[in-house]
């Protein structure tokens, strides 16, 4: 029997990507629409996504729980996607694993900062 070496885990340790402080410009939301990144859809998706256009092939997926991302994060997106750009452009190492305060991004995109708001992006983010 040979042991073959176990590769790393996706889901392994990712390095922390702190979320840049202060205003960052909003990415463009036609950026965001040109990939299908989360389901049009303002009901729950499980169904994935599958885009195809030229040498681009993207299939989203969504976790049987909770679904994919819907139009009501859209904005929770692009301020991820602006974050990571952002710091890309400042030469900064992003990962996967981003951190930031409620806080932070509800004010980022726009959103209220009462209780029922926390609880939306919460949900959002679960």
């Amino acid at each position: 029997m040979s042991l073959r070496p176990r590769q790393p885990s996706e889901r392994g340790q990712l390095d922390l990507f702190q979320a840049l402080p202060g205003v960052t410009a909003p990415r463009d939301a036609q950026d965001l629409m040109a990939y299908p990144f989360f389901s049009l859809a303002k009901s729950r998706r499980v169904a994935p996504i599958d885009f195809r256009a030229g040498d681009v092939a993207i299939r989203v997926e969504a976790m049987p729980d909770h679904g994919m991302a819907t139009i009501w994060d859209a904005d929770i997106l692009i301020w991820a996607a602006s974050q990571i750009v952002n710091a890309r452009d400042a030469g900064l190492c992003t990962s996967r694993l981003m951190a930031a305060t409620p806080y932070e991004i509800l004010t980022f995109i726009g959103r209220g900062v009462s209780k029922r708001d926390y609880q939306r992006l919460k949900a959002a983010l679960d």
